[in-house]
């Protein structure tokens, strides 16, 4: 299992690391979009992964 945890108290927790990054970008660009208007990269997202 996988989990990601942004600054703002958003948890996911998922199988995939592919599944993690698309609920993040989906999460970015919902909550986020004024602070990251151009969303987060890929490889930014596989770096905040860690296991659960």
């Amino acid at each position: 299992m996988k989990k990601i945890n942004c600054p703002c108290g958003f948890e996911a927790k998922t199988h995939t690391a592919d599944e993690l990054v698309k609920i993040t970008q989906l999460h970015v660009q919902e909550v986020h979009k004024q602070d990251h208007p151009q969303g987060l990269p890929r490889e930014q997202i596989l770096q905040m992964i860690t296991d659960a």
